[in-house]
């Protein structure tokens, strides 16, 4: 849960999947591969 919204509050800058949508993203959660992984497995 904690990912998906740190994730949407990053829209409000990117609109989009952007590269730079992705670099602010790992600022704001770094490692957020593995989470984002997890999550799809069900494992969160």
């Amino acid at each position: 849960m904690h990912f998906r919204c740190l994730a949407e509050l990053c829209h409000l800058k990117y609109h989009d999947h952007s590269t730079e949508f992705y670099k602010l993203l790992d600022t704001v959660i770094p490692g957020w591969e593995k989470v984002k992984h997890k999550l799809e497995l069900g494992m969160v």
